[in-house]
C-alpha cells in the first residue's frame, strides 16, 4: 500500500528515471524479454512528460538505452563465442569419429 502512494507521489518524469534504472538492471541480469516490456512502457510515457521535463527525461532515456545497447552488445559477443567453441567441438568430435 505504501508504495503505491511513493508511485502517486513521483512525477512522470521520476517514474521514468526510475524505470532506466530498473531496465539497466534486467539486462544486466539477462532478462531480455522483461526488459523489452519495460522499454515499451517507458517509450510511451517518454511522450507524455510535461514539455518543461522532456527534454531532461529524453537525454536520461537516451544514455539508459546507450548503456543497455552496450551490455546486449557484449551479452551478443559472449553467446557468439560460446557458439564458436561449440561448433570447433563438435567439428573436432566429428574429425576423431571419422578418423577414430
Amino acid at each position: 500500500m505504501a508504495s503505491n502512494a511513493i508511485l502517486k507521489e513521483q512525477t512522470l518524469s521520476e517514474r521514468v528515471l526510475s524505470m532506466n534504472g530498473h531496465m539497466e538492471e534486467l539486462a544486466a541480469a539477462g532478462e531480455w524479454q522483461q526488459l523489452t516490456d519495460f522499454m515499451i512502457k517507458r517509450d510511451a510515457m517518454l511522450s507524455q512528460i510535461e514539455e518543461s521535463e522532456r527534454e531532461a527525461a529524453l537525454t536520461a532515456a537516451r544514455r539508459s538505452t546507450g548503456q543497455i545497447l552496450q551490455m546486449a552488445e557484449l551479452a551478443r559477443q559472449d553467446i557468439a563465442d560460446r557458439l564458436a567453441a561449440l561448433k570447433r567441438g563438435r567439428k573436432a568430435a566429428d574429425s576423431y569419429r571419422a578418423n577414430g
